[in-house]
């Protein structure tokens, strides 16, 4: 699994910010992007941030595993929604 880090300059509403993004590449070559506002991601350590990558993926997998899903179609699941905001709200 890899994982990366970058800082950006991006325009919302006609206000610069900065963020900063994080990648993770699993080892089945799923990609995922976790994107912060620099000053809130400013206090998270690495360890967190691959921590959120961790529980994203599980969510991730869970939601595939799902005999229902299929593959290449959008996710609608409330248990991925759900998992999704409690790292949102964990991160916060």
């Amino acid at each position: 699994m890899g994982y990366g880090a970058a800082s950006l300059t991006v325009w919302v509403d006609g206000e610069r910010v900065f963020v900063l993004s994080f990648g993770f590449i699993t080892n089945t070559g799923v990609r995922m992007i976790l994107v912060l506002d620099a000053t809130s991601a400013a206090s998270l350590k690495d360890q967190e941030i691959r921590l959120i990558f961790k529980r994203f993926h599980g969510h991730y997998c869970n939601t595939i595993s799902n005999p229902f899903y299929e593959i290449g179609t959008p996710m609608q699941s409330k248990w991925f929604d759900e998992g999704i905001r409690d790292l949102y709200s964990i991160s916060e």
